[in-house]
């Protein structure tokens, strides 16, 4: 798959080549094609988590919209701390 169509331009190309050093440091060997498959399923594995944490992001934002939510200095944190997680990851 060309890297131009993995959502996060260039991500792919870099864990590529991390790949392929770790391949050969190891002394390991795999088809180009089992490095991309590789490639591929970690970032596969990424965002899901990634898609999850906007989630529980979203979730903990929309109560705080809530007209009769408890606890909103608790769901603002989270959502905070959620929010810097991604960014991180991103």
């Amino acid at each position: 798959m060309p890297d131009h169509d993995h959502p996060v331009t260039g991500l792919r190309a870099q864990a590529l080549t991390a790949a392929r050093h770790a391949i050969r440091d190891g002394q390991w060997w795999l088809p180009p094609a089992g490095q991309a498959e590789l490639v591929d399923a970690i970032l596969a594995v990424i965002q899901q988590r990634t898609d999850r944490i906007r989630a529980d992001a979203g979730h903990h934002e929309a109560c705080l919209r809530e007209p009769n939510a408890d606890g909103g200095i608790s769901h603002s944190s989270i959502a905070a701390g959620l929010h810097i997680a991604l960014r991180h990851l991103d």
